[in-house]
C-alpha cells in the first residue's frame, strides 16, 4: 500500500495506541537506594526555582518527574508534600523522532527535558515538505487539566466537546493530547485530553506529533517506576525587588511606596466559634486626599459573598476584590467600609489592602467581562478583559485603561510564578505583550500606540520566519509594552519542545485585518496547561483549542518612579500586607468588637463608650482616652474624660484595672482605680466616694499632687486610698473639698477620720511632722482609727488589741486587751500642752519608745516623750559607766551614779539636783538627803522616783589633801628648818616641829637646812655661813614603816642642806628628821698627803691629797693618814690654825 500522508498518520496512531496499552500494565516498586531527596527550602515569591533541586539519582538509568505538587504555591509560606517518580529509561520510549521528507536528507531529532514542575515529555515529529493543504480536524477527549494553577478550584465547566472528523472537511487529520503540565513539544495544535496526540499539519511541511508523558506509568512491563515524596518548605521573604530581563542585562525596579498609610489593626473574632473576623480598628491616612481605588486580596481562602457583591471588579475565585470609586471616597469612608467587613478565616491567611487616589479610566462599561486582582508579591494590578481580539487590537486596548493613575499595558509575564498567578484570574489562553512584530521602519513598538489598523502598519522583525535555531527564534521575541518594553522575553518561559517556532499554520483566525502578517506565528499567548508561553498568529485562532486566546491581561505598575506613561502621583497610594492573627474581642464600642483594648481606646471618639468585655485583656501602657469618651470596666465602674479638659493618659492592666497617669478622669459611684503620683512616682489604689467623682493628676502644673473631688453634699463621704478609708465632708456645692492622694488628711482638717484594718500596714500623714504608721500586727476584724477632735482638730489614734504602730514619732508596742488611745498634745493640758499622751485602761500597760507605762486607779494618762536630764560634772568627776542613762519618761524613775576622778572627792556641799514639776512649771531643788546617796567608793547615786519634768544635776569635785607632819627640827639641842615646794610652786616652811596641808599624790621637793650656823670663816669668799652647825643625818617616814628617806637625799655644801623628792599617798603622814651638831675640820698638808679614812663623813673635796674639808660631828674624831712626799724622812708635825674671821 502506498504510504500517503494519511497512511503515515494512521500508522502513528496505531503505534501510540500500542504504546499506551503497554503503559497501563506496569507496576511500581520502591527502591531505597536509587535516589537521595533531602528537604528543600525556598524563599516565598522567588521566580527562579526548581522543585527537583537537590535530588540525586542515576540520570543514565532514570528519568525524574514531579507527579503531584501538593497544591504548591511559591507565594504562600508553608510546608508542601511534593511527590516524584523515577522512571527507568527504555530505548523504545523517551525518544523524539523528527523525519522531514526532503530531496536531500531525513532529519531525526531527540529531545529530553526536565523541569522543576513539569514532567518529561517526548515528541516524535515527521515533517514533509510537500505542499499539501492542512485542515483543522481535531479529536479532543477532555479539556486541559488545570494542574499548574495555584489553589484553583476544580469545578470548571469549560470542557471542550469532541468533534467529528467528518465535520471539519479534513478527514485525514486527528488530534489528541495527553494530560500533563506542559504542552507537547513541537506543536500547539492540540486540545486537552488523556490520549496521545497524532497530528498531521500542512503548510510547508507535513508533521505528525506523538506526545508521551513520563509519569508514574511505565512504558512497558519491564520498566521500573520508583515513587517517593519529600517536604518542600516555603519561607517568608524580605520585601521583594522585581527584576526583568533586558537583553543581556538584568534591569531592576522596586514598587514605589506611597505616602498613604494603611493600618488594618488587630483582627477580632466576631464570636466564640472563631470562624469569622473583622478589622474593626482599620486606619487609613491619606491626608486630605480622597480615594479612587481600593483592592483587597487574600493569599488563600475566599472573600465572603457580601463583600464580593459590593465590588466593582473581582477575580475569578473570590480572593481579590477591587472598588473603583468614580466619585471618590474620603479616607474615613474607606475606613468605615473596611471596619464593617466580615472575613472568613483560614489558616496562614494574608490580607493585602491597597488604596489609591489617582484617576481610573476604561471601567465605564463591560465591567462584568473583566476580572481584576492585585498581587501582593509586587503590588501590580492585573486586569483580565474577556474580549477575543487580534493581538494588535488587544495591545492598543490595554492602553485604554488607567488604574490608580497607572497606565495599563498588555501584561508582561516575566516568570513562571507570575504566569501562574495570572491564570488564577482566568484559566484559558490569553494574550501577553510578547511579539516579534515591529514598526515598518524596523523599530520596536515599545508602548507606542498603533494608530491605524491597515496592512503594512507593522511587520515581522525577521523575514525568514520559522528558520534558524531555537535560540535564534527566541531572540526575535520581545516585550512590546510595560516597563520591560524592548527587552527579550525570558527564554525559560517558553513552552518546551521547540517554542517559539514561528510556523505557518493553516488554521482559521478571528481577525484578518492586518492580512500581511497572518502567514506565520508572531504574537505570544499564555498556555494554561503548562503555565508557559507560546507564539500564535496575530489574528488570533478561531478554534476552541487551548491556544485560542479568549481575552488578554492588562497589567498596571512596575515602572520606576516618574516613568509610568499614566503619570500617576506615586505619593498618593498606600498598602499593607499582613498575616491574619485574630484575637478575642476585649472591648466593644457601639456593638463593634475590638482587640486589643488599646485599639478600642484609639478608635473611640467623643460620645463613644468603650466597654471591656473580656476578663483578661492585653495591657495598655500610656494609652489615651480622648475627651468625652467613656470607659466601662468589667466590674461595672464607669470612667470618662471630661469634654472641657485635656485628653487623659492612662494604663490598663491585664485584669482591667485602670491607672490614671495624667489628666482628669470622672469615675462613677464607689469606683476603683489606680492613681499615679508624679510627686513620688508611686501608684495608689483608690476607691471613690458615693456619687460621681473627678480624679485629677495635674502632671507638670507645678503642684503635681493628685487629688479627688466629689460634689456630693448630702453627708459624710468615704474615700479609700490603698487600705486606708478616709471620711470627709464638702462644705457646700460651691465649696468642694479637695482630697489629695495619697495623704488625704495631710493639713486638711475637713478630712476628719481615717481607718485602716489592724492587719494592714499604712501611713496616715497629718502634717509635716506627725503621722501614723501601722505595722499590720493586729487582727483583720479590728481597725486602727485616726480621728480629729472637734475641739482643737488634733487627732486621737485608737489602737486595738495586738496592734502596734509608729504614732506621731512614738514607737507604740502591741496594745493591751482593751487597746489604747494615743493623742496629739492639747492646750487643755496646762502642764503639758505640747506633749502627746496615751490613755491606758486601768490595770493594763503598754510599751512606748521602750518605756513601760502602767495604768493605775490614780493615773491612766501618760504624757509621751522624755524629759531632758542635764548632768554637769566638771573635769574631775564623771557618770559611772561613762554614758548618761536614757532620759526618763513621764512618772518614770531616774537613777544616775556620779563618781569622782582619781585624786578627787565629790563635794557634797556643792552637789545640787533640780526638777521641774511640769513642762510649764519652774525648776525646784530636791533635798540632797532625799535623792542622793553617798557610796563607800566616794561616788554619789541620784535617784528620782517619779519624773515630772526636766532635771539638772550639778556635781562638784575637789582635790584630795595630805596632812604632812614634820618632827625632829629642834631635838637634842640641834636646830634645823624644813621647806616643801609642790608641783604648782607653792612653798611651805617649818622652823619647829609641825604640819602642813598638801595635795595628795602630788610630788613635793623637801629641803632640810641647819638653823644654827656659827664660826663663820672666809664667808665673803666661800659663801658659807659658818663652820659649826646642826646637819641632817637621818630622815624616816614613820607612817610607811619608817621608810628611810635620807638615803635618797642630795647634799648642798654651801647651804649644808639636804634635798629630798617625796610624794605623799595618804591622808596623814609623819616625817621624822634627825639633826646632829657638827663642825668642819680643815686639813692642809705641806710636803706630804693627808687621807681621811672614814668615808662616811661628808667631805668637800673627794680624793684630795694635800687639803680636805670634812664635816665631823661634835665630840667625834676623824682619822687621817699622813704621808711624806719629800723623801727626806721628815717626821710629820701638825697644828691647829685659826681661820676665824
Amino acid at each position: 500500500m502506498r504510504r500517503t500522508k494519511a497512511n503515515r498518520a494512521l500508522t502513528f496512531v496505531m503505534a501510540a495506541a500500542l504504546l499506551i496499552g503497554s503503559i497501563h500494565g506496569v507496576g511500581a516498586k520502591e527502591q531505597s537506594k536509587a535516589y537521595d531527596a533531602p528537604e528543600l527550602t525556598l524563599t516565598q515569591g522567588v521566580t527562579d526555582y526548581d522543585l527537583t533541586e537537590g535530588i540525586t539519582y542515576d540520570s543514565e538509568k532514570y528519568t525524574l518527574s514531579v507527579t503531584d505538587t501538593g497544591n504548591f504555591d511559591i507565594n504562600v509560606a508553608g510546608d508542601y508534600e511534593i511527590s516524584y517518580a523515577l522512571t527507568e529509561k527504555e530505548s523504545s520510549v523517551s525518544e523524539t523522532e523528527s523525519v522531514e521528507n526532503t530531496e536531500s536528507a531525513d532529519i531525526i531529532e531527540s529531545t529530553e527535558t526536565v523541569s522543576g514542575t513539569e514532567t518529561v515529555d517526548t515528541t516524535e515529529t515527521i515533517e514533509n515538505t510537500d505542499q499539501t493543504p492542512e485542515g483543522d480536524d481535531q479529536n479532543s477527549d477532555t479539556d486541559t487539566a488545570d494542574q499548574d494553577k495555584p489553589d484553583q478550584p476544580a469545578d470548571k465547566d469549560e470542557a471542550d466537546s469532541a468533534k467529528d472528523p467528518a465535520d471539519s472537511g479534513n478527514a485525514g487529520q486527528t488530534q489528541g493530547t495527553s494530560t500533563g503540565v506542559g504542552e507537547a513539544q513541537g506543536s500547539e495544535n492540540q486540545n486537552d485530553g488523556n490520549t496521545d496526540t497524532v497530528k498531521e499539519e500542512s503548510s510547508d511541511t507535513d508533521t505528525v506529533n506523538i506526545t508521551e508523558e513520563q509519569t508514574p506509568k511505565a512504558a512497558n512491563a519491564t520498566q521500573e517506576v520508583i515513587n517517593f515524596s519529600r517536604t518542600v518548605k516555603v519561607v517568608a521573604a524580605e520585601e521583594p525587588v522585581e527584576t526583568y530581563a533586558a537583553d543581556n542585562e538584568v534591569a531592576a525596579y522596586a514598587d514605589v511606596q506611597g505616602n498613604y498609610t494603611v493600618n488594618l489593626g488587630t483582627p477580632v473574632w466576631t464570636d466564640e466559634t472563631r470562624q469569622k473576623f473583622q478589622y474593626t480598628n482599620a486606619k487609613i491616612d491619606t491626608g486630605s486626599d480622597d480615594i479612587s481605588l481600593m483592592t483587597i486580596t487574600l493569599s488563600n481562602g475566599k472573600l465572603p459573598d457580601d463583600i464580593l457583591n459590593d465590588v466593582t471588579i473581582r477575580d475569578d475565585y473570590g480572593r481579590s476584590a477591587t472598588w473603583i470609586f468614580m466619585d471618590k471616597k474620603s479616607s474615613q469612608e474607606i475606613e468605615k467600609k473596611i471596619q464593617t467587613m466580615t472575613f472568613d478565616y483560614v489558616n496562614d491567611m494574608n490580607v493585602y489592602v491597597s488604596v489609591n487616589a489617582n484617576d481610573n479610566e476604561g471601567f465605564d462599561s463591560d465591567i462584568d467581562q473583566m476580572k481584576l486582582t492585585q498581587w501582593s508579591v509586587n503590588g501590580h494590578y492585573y486586569l483580565f478583559v474577556k474580549e477575543q481580539l487580534a493581538w494588535t487590537k488587544a495591545y492598543n486596548r490595554a492602553m485604554d485603561f488607567k488604574l490608580g493613575g497607572e497606565q495599563g499595558y498588555l501584561a508582561t509575564t516575566t516568570d513562571h510564578s507570575e504566569i501562574k498567578y495570572l491564570l488564577s484570574l482566568y484559566d484559558k489562553a490569553t494574550w501577553t505583550a510578547g511579539t516579534r512584530l515591529v514598526k515598518t521602519d524596523g523599530t520596536r513598538l515599545n508602548n507606542s500606540r498603533i494608530e491605524r489598523f491597515v496592512p503594512g502598519v507593522v511587520k515581522y522583525i525577521n523575514s525568514n520566519s520559522g528558520s534558524g535555531s531555537l535560540d535564534e527564534r527566541k531572540s526575535h521575541y520581545y516585550w512590546a509594552a510595560g516597563p520591560e518594553a524592548g527587552n527579550q522575553i525570558p527564554t525559560n518561559l517558553w513552552l518546551a519542545g521547540g517554542e517559539p517556532n514561528e510556523i505557518a499554520e493553516n488554521l482559521p483566525i478571528t481577525d484578518a485585518t492586518l492580512s500581511d502578517i497572518q502567514s506565520h506565528e508572531s504574537c505570544v499567548m499564555v498556555v494554561p496547561a503548562s503555565s508557559s508561553l507560546n507564539d500564535i498568529k496575530e489574528g488570533n485562532r478561531a478554534d476552541t483549542s487551548q491556544f485560542a486566546t479568549q481575552g488578554f491581561f492588562v497589567e498596571f505598575g512596575g515602572y520606576a518612579d516618574g516613568a509610568d506613561p499614566g503619570q500617576p502621583d506615586n505619593t498618593k497610594k498606600g498598602e499593607t500586607n499582613v498575616l491574619v492573627a485574630p484575637m478575642d474581642a476585649e472591648a466593644v464600642i457601639n456593638g463593634v468588637k475590638y482587640a486589643p483594648l488599646a485599639d478600642a481606646l484609639d478608635t473611640a471618639q467623643a460620645g463613644d463608650t468603650v466597654e471591656i468585655v473580656k476578663d483578661t485583656v492585653t495591657a495598655v501602657t500610656g494609652g489615651t482616652m480622648k475627651k468625652s469618651v467613656q470607659l466601662k470596666s468589667k466590674d461595672g465602674t464607669w470612667f470618662s474624660a471630661p469634654g472641657d479638659a485635656v485628653d487623659v493618659t492612662l494604663d490598663i492592666a491585664a485584669d482591667g484595672t485602670v491607672t490614671l497617669k495624667d489628666g482628669t478622669l470622672n469615675v462613677s459611684d464607689n469606683g476603683t482605680l489606680n492613681v499615679y503620683s508624679p510627686v513620688d512616682h508611686n501608684t495608689y489604689k483608690v476607691t471613690t466616694p458615693a456619687g460621681a467623682s473627678s480624679v485629677v493628676v495635674p502632671n507638670g502644673t507645678g503642684d503635681d499632687t493628685p487629688y479627688l473631688k466629689n460634689h456630693n453634699t448630702t453627708g459624710a463621704l468615704t474615700l479609700k486610698i490603698g487600705d486606708v478609708t478616709y471620711t470627709y465632708t464638702n462644705q457646700s456645692f460651691d465649696a468642694i473639698t479637695l482630697v489629695y492622694i495619697p495623704d488625704a488628711m495631710y493639713r486638711n482638717e475637713l478630712v476628719t477620720k481615717a481607718e485602716v484594718p489592724a492587719d494592714k500596714t499604712a501611713e496616715i500623714r497629718l502634717d509635716d511632722t506627725d503621722s501614723v504608721k501601722t505595722k499590720g500586727t493586729g487582727n483583720a476584724s479590728d481597725k486602727v482609727t485616726v480621728e480629729r477632735r472637734n475641739t482643737d482638730k488634733k487627732a486621737d489614734v485608737k489602737i486595738p488589741s495586738g496592734a502596734s504602730a509608729d504614732v506621731f514619732g512614738h514607737e507604740v508596742g502591741a496594745a493591751p486587751a482593751n487597746g489604747v488611745t494615743v493623742s496629739q498634745g492639747s492646750t487643755t493640758n496646762s502642764g503639758y500642752p505640747s506633749r502627746d499622751y496615751v490613755t491606758i485602761p486601768v490595770g493594763e500597760s503598754i510599751v512606748i519608745d521602750g518605756v513601760t507605762y502602767n495604768a493605775t486607779d490614780s493615773v491612766q494618762r501618760y504624757y509621751l516623750g522624755t524629759f531632758n536630764v542635764a548632768v554637769t560634772t566638771g573635769n574631775n568627776a564623771e557618770i559611772s559607766g561613762g554614758a548618761k542613762p536614757a532620759d526618763p519618761g513621764y512618772l518614770q524613775q531616774y537613777k544616775v551614779k556620779i563618781s569622782p576622778k582619781a585624786y578627787f572627792d565629790l563635794d557634797k556641799d556643792n552637789f545640787t539636783v533640780t526638777m521641774k514639776k511640769s513642762d510649764t512649771g519652774a525648776a525646784e531643788t530636791l533635798p540632797f538627803a532625799q535623792v542622793c546617796k553617798e557610796e563607800t567608793d566616794g561616788s554619789i547615786t541620784v535617784t528620782i522616783p517619779q519624773v515630772t519634768g526636766d532635771i539638772t544635776i550639778n556635781a562638784a569635785a575637789k582635790r584630795q589633801l595630805t596632812t604632812l607632819n614634820v618632827e625632829g627640827l629642834t631635838a637634842g639641842g640641834a636646830k634645823g628648818v624644813f621647806k616643801a615646794v609642790d608641783a604648782s610652786g607653792n612653798t611651805y616652811e617649818l622652823a619647829t616641829d609641825g604640819s602642813i596641808q598638801v595635795n595628795r599624790n602630788e610630788e613635793l621637793t623637801l629641803t632640810f637646812t641647819p638653823d644654827d650656823f656659827d664660826d663663820r670663816y672666809y664667808s665673803d669668799l666661800t659663801g658659807e655661813k659658818g663652820e659649826s652647825f646642826s646637819i641632817l643625818t637621818a630622815l624616816t617616814d614613820t607612817t610607811d614603816h619608817n621608810a628611810d628617806l635620807f638615803a635618797t637625799a642630795t647634799f648642798n655644801w654651801t647651804e649644808k642642806s639636804y634635798e629630798i623628792t617625796y610624794t605623799p599617798a595618804k591622808a596623814d603622814v609623819t616625817l621624822k628628821a634627825v639633826f646632829t651638831p657638827s663642825h668642819i675640820v680643815h686639813l692642809h698638808v705641806t710636803g706630804g698627803t693627808a687621807e681621811v679614812t672614814d668615808h662616811t663623813l661628808v667631805t668637800k673635796e673627794t680624793g684630795a691629797s694635800q687639803f680636805q674639808h670634812v664635816i665631823v660631828a661634835d665630840d667625834k674624831t676623824v682619822e687621817v693618814t699622813l704621808k711624806d712626799t719629800t723623801a727626806n724622812g721628815l717626821a710629820p708635825t701638825a697644828y691647829w690654825s685659826d681661820v676665824s674671821e
